[in-house]
């Protein structure tokens, strides 16, 4: 008997094997599901696919110089010397063309935020070029919020219905339902509008939808910037991409071209501006140089006029030669001192680093102008920051701590030029302390004539250089142009680069699949019933005696597995005596009475006597498989005396009689406890091959325990079903076949499906028969 339990025993060799084996199973039992629920995602997917508006993507490609051109002057303390601007970075330049500032710039010269839809059975279209009529709205509240609806019938050509509602969440509650005209003007509490055409005598009598959103900022996020993508083509590159994404391919153009657009203009408006502020500081540095200038010719000729004196002597020529310039250069050191000190100050307004400008003043320097435009973007982007979130939030702290780093750079730099500019200074003006000691033996007269000239002279240099430097910068603003170029407009691309239809499709039946296959296996792990030979094996080692199919109309299946059950019984050994099974179940409707009634007509059939004894009297079933008998009396009446054995057993067909339990009574358990029990089944010996009793469910009612005591059997089948019996019930059967050393126990798998597989080990007949059945 235990080699029949060692047969059907997984070795660990095998364990991996099975395993895979176990997955399979549970892939084919539940393969409707799989099926099912990949087919209905396929579906979905498919219908997605189909519903999803295409994407078309337009990009348009700019140059940003890196090189710009710089002015050159020869005085080394020259306050216009440098660039005019700093060398440009390239990712500056991409956070410039998409800031909020230049896309508000954007959406003030365009109407993005009023889009038309033509209303449609299953779902609306937007129109864009081909709009019917424009709706033009002003005067808008600061409380009107949200996305607002506007519903549009056009009723002939010069008029329509219009209605609209509040948005959810509005600060405010209105609505609108009138007949307008076209061209009518409107006015509600919180907006006006006007709706004209743009078709004369054209218009459909049809349905539109027109949204309106009145907060350019959050259309901004909400369309904008999702769907703008700027970024260099490469690290190395001075080339940036401007890409967008948009349902409507004409639209993506029109905002990525005049963005650019205005990106060019803003830059050149910079760079005039630039050049304007510089012209601004040399018309006022010419106005004073130029009164100072007219001074000194004056004080000059009156000073003639009162000496007798034309002329400097030839020897001092050279010396008031050099004095002029070295006056000249502390002229220039003390302008450019002064530009310093004012820039400083202005650092230390209230108006804060965001009106600072070094060109405005006169100075630059690339290495200063770079950290001045990197902490007036990054001061930009604190500010806009502050507009969501608190001064706390991370990112909010992180561009604190990036510009304050940046002032301290730049107040440095402004220091440290400062300071050599002073030195400078005090070197010429010592310079200049040595060359006036030579001028001590000159004749009065003389040497206040050189002086008056050499101030007349060095307001004459001053002049001229002012003069040279407006002359330069008029022709830097009269010809000024972008240092950045376009290498590629946006235009229309006609495929979509979205929906990709048919990766989703494919991306839906594998997910499909995958969650079919998870919840195959989580409902198998849900599932607390006993569904094949392998859950019985993780719970007991009882050996199992068969696997009977679920439908006995699979005639040639179902008598297969039975036969099986008679073939591994025949192992049973009793020293040649008749062998007594007694099949019993955990709870009722587990199909015990069928499998002991079939089991009894197979036994008869291949010539062996059988009888079959039904010994469960408290709710006896076994009438059921033979309706047409007519039962006098039965068990209950043989063990009260009130009836003889031949006058209980009824002859069902040839080799096979049958013992029914009779009328229910009163006191079953005290019946099956008398002695009689034991002369019933060894008088029954004596006549039959096989005594085949059908007991009480054992998980119930004590019973089938009191038989099992007697030990009148030579082997116990307790009958599970498939997908009906709890692995609790298994669990403690196994523990009291275990605890009271039941012996000669075996199961028998009933109401196995046949889409569950083939079961050799258990049934080779189960399997060969179902073969056949197919063929």
């Amino acid at each position: 008997m235990r080699a029949l339990s060692e047969l059907n025993t997984p070795s660990s060799v095998q364990e991996d094997e099975i395993d895979l084996r176990e997955l399979w199973s549970v892939i084919v039992r539940r393969k409707t599901l799989i099926a099912s629920i990949a087919l209905g995602v396929f579906v979905l997917s498919i219908l997605y696919a189909l519903w999803s508006q295409n994407i078309y993507s337009t990009y348009a490609s700019i140059e940003i110089e890196d090189n710009p051109k710089t002015a050159t002057l020869p005085s080394e303390v020259d306050i216009f010397a440098g660039a005019l601007s700093g060398n440009p970075d390239i990712y500056d330049e991409v956070e410039i063309i998409q800031s909020r500032e230049l896309l508000l710039k954007l959406m003030a010269q365009n109407h993005w935020n009023v889009r038309y839809f033509q209303q449609g059975l299953l779902k609306d279209t937007e129109i864009y070029d081909q709009k019917p009529f424009d709706l033009q709205i002003s005067n808008v509240s600061a409380n009107l919020n949200g996305t607002v609806v506007f519903d549009i019938k056009v009723l002939d050509n010069n008029s329509y219905r219009i209605q609209a509602d509040s948005p959810k969440n509005s600060m405010v509650s209105w609505s609108i339902d009138e007949e307008c005209k076209f061209g009518q003007v409107v006015k509600t509490p919180y907006f006006t509008f006007v709706l004209k055409p743009t078709k004369e005598f054209n218009l459909d009598n049809d349905s539109y939808k027109v949204t309106y959103q009145p907060d350019i900022n959050s259309f901004i996020d909400d369309f904008i910037r999702p769907n703008l993508n700027v970024a260099p083509i490469s690290k190395e590159a001075s080339i940036i991409k401007i890409t967008f994404g948009d349902n409507i391919p004409k639209r993506g153009v029109d905002i990525v071209n005049n963005l650019v657009k205005l990106y060019f203009d803003q830059k050149l408006g910079f760079q005039k501006e630039e050049v304007e502020k510089k012209l601004e500081f040399v018309n006022d540095q010419l106005k004073t140089t130029y009164e100072n200038l007219s001074q000194s010719q004056t004080e000059m000729k009156d000073f003639k006029q009162a000496n007798t004196i034309a002329t400097i002597p030839n020897s001092a020529s050279t010396l008031l030669t050099t004095l002029v310039d070295v006056d000249t250069q502390i002229q220039q050191a003390d302008m450019k001192l002064s530009v310093l000190e004012g820039l400083m100050r202005q650092m230390n307004t209230s108006s804060g680093i965001s009106s600072v400008s070094i060109d405005a003043l006169g100075v630059s320097g690339s290495a200063m102008t770079s950290t001045l435009i990197a902490l007036q973007q990054k001061n930009a982007a604190r500010t806009a920051l502050l507009a969501e979130y608190t001064p706390k939030h991370p990112d909010v702290v992180e561009l604190s701590q990036e510009i304050s780093a940046l002032e301290s750079s730049l107040r440095g730099s402004i220091r440290s030029l400062y300071n050599s500019t002073q030195k400078q200074k005090s070197d010429l003006e010592a310079t200049k302390k040595s060359y006036e000691g030579s001028l001590g033996d000159m004749p009065s007269k003389e040497l206040g004539l050189m002086n008056i000239s050499r101030n007349f002279e060095v307001n004459e240099k001053m002049y001229s250089y002012l003069l040279e430097k407006k002359a330069e910068f008029e022709i830097m603003n009269a010809s000024a142009i972008s240092k950045n170029r376009i290498l590629d407009n946006a235009i229309i691309y006609p495929e979509p680069i979205k929906p990709k239809r048919s990766l989703i499709a494919m991306i839906g039946l594998i997910l499909g699949f995958i969650l079919g296959l998870f919840a195959a296996f989580i409902l198998e792990f849900l599932n607390n019933k006993i569904m094949t030979p392998e859950d019985v094996e993780r719970i007991t080692d009882i050996p199992m005696y068969g696997v009977v199919p679920e439908n006995k109309q699979e005639e040639t299946a179902f008598i297969e597995s039975l036969n099986m059950i008679r073939t591994n019984m025949e192992f049973i050994s009793t020293g040649g005596n008749s062998k007594v099974i007694m099949i019993s179940s955990n709870i009722p409707e587990e199909g015990k009475t069928t499998i002991s009634a079939n089991l009894a007509r197979t036994l008869a059939k291949g010539n062996k006597r059988v009888v079959l004894l039904d010994l469960d009297m408290r709710k006896s079933k076994l009438l059921r498989e033979f309706p047409s008998v007519n039962v006098k009396a039965g068990m209950s009446s043989l063990l009260v005396d009130k009836a003889t054995l031949d006058d209980v057993i009824v002859h069902i067909e040839e080799n096979l009689d049958v013992i029914f339990a009779g009328k229910v009574p009163p006191n079953p358990s005290e019946l099956l406890l008398s002695s009689s029990i034991e002369k019933i089944v060894n008088e029954l010996k004596n006549n039959y091959d096989y005594i085949i009793i059908d007991t009480a469910p054992i998980g119930l009612v004590t019973d089938t325990m009191i038989l099992l005591k007697k030990q009148i059997h030579d082997l116990f089948l307790v009958v599970i079903r498939s997908g009906f019996t709890d692995k609790t019930l298994l669990t403690n059967f196994n523990k009291m076949a275990h605890k009271h050393h039941l012996h000669s126990v075996g199961l028998i798998l009933n109401g196995m499906k046949i889409s569950q597989g083939n079961y050799y080990g258990y049934g080779y007949g189960y399997g060969y028969g179902a073969d056949v059945k197919s063929k």
